[in-house]
This record gives structure tokens, sequence and C-alpha cells, in this order.
């Protein structure tokens, strides 16, 4: 699951400290504080452990304790989007703040949304962003351009 290194925010323990304060929250129905981090690492566990309805009732509580957070408008998104719930998602995406920097989430997000709508070259555009922002390192845009190369008889591309 997630590796117990020097970094504590993503080890067991801290995890299970958080799943406990979490699951207490929700059993008392009383909103306890978590941190946009603690939050964050909430959301990637249920994720992993693919639990969208868990996952989604995080993004909910950080949507309603960091309203200016970029990161739970993105994290819906992507719920939505999974739902292919594209309009919804698109409206959504209208609440991104502008902090300046480019962000490869919300390039991500727009692939996605093109994608969905069968609007291949847009969709590449705002992946091939994301992808330059990244460095080209990030496996999970890879596998979507390839995907999207694929369907456009692009072979070489797609390897």
């Amino acid at each position: 699951m997630f590796d117990d290194d020097d970094d504590d925010s993503t080890s067991e323990e801290f995890i299970l400290e958080l799943l406990n304060r979490y699951n207490s929250s929700v059993d008392t129905g009383k909103n306890a504080f978590f941190s946009e981090d603690e939050l964050g690492c909430l959301c990637d566990y249920f994720l992993e452990i693919q639990d969208l309805e868990q996952e989604d009732a995080v993004v909910e509580m950080g949507r309603h304790m960091y309203p200016e957070s970029n990161f739970f408008i993105l994290r819906q998104a992507n719920l939505l989007l999974d739902k292919e719930w594209v309009d919804e998602a698109d409206n959504l995406m209208k609440q991104v703040r502008d902090t300046g920097e480019q962000d490869p989430e919300i390039f991500r997000v727009y692939g996605r949304i093109h994608l969905l709508r069968g609007e291949w070259e847009k969709a590449e555009a705002f992946l091939r962003t994301t992808l330059e922002l990244s460095g080209n390192s990030d496996l999970l845009t890879m596998g979507i351009l390839a995907g999207i190369y694929n369907t456009m008889g692009r072979y070489p591309e797609a390897l």
C-alpha cells in the first residue's frame, strides 16, 4: 500500500491514524479538523483501494473546509469524469482559481473532458501540455495519450 519511508504523510501508521479520525468524525457526525494535506492523503488512500464513494465524501469535506483550494475542485472534476459526467466537470472547472502557476492536473482534466467529448486533437493538446509541465514523466498522461493515438490510428506514436 504506502511505503513506510522518511515521509510521515505516507506511512501506514499515519494513514491509519487519519482513517480513525475520519471514521470517528463520520460516525459521530462531528466535523474533525483535517489539514488540506491530510485530506489529500485520505483521497489518495480511498482512490488506491478504489472506494470512490468515500473519496467523493472526503473531497466534499475538503471543498467545504478549503473552498479556495484547486486541489479539491480538480479531484471532484476527475470523479465526475470517471462517471462520464462531462458537462458537470467542465462547469466545475470554471471555479478553478488562477494562481499564476501552471498546474499539470488542470491540463489533464481538460484533456479528459475533450477526450470524453471525442475531441481528439484538443485532448491531445491539453495532455501534451500536461506532459511538458510534468517533465515528460507522467505515466497516467502517457497512457491516455497512447489510447488517443491508438484510436486515431497513429500507432507508432501510441507505442
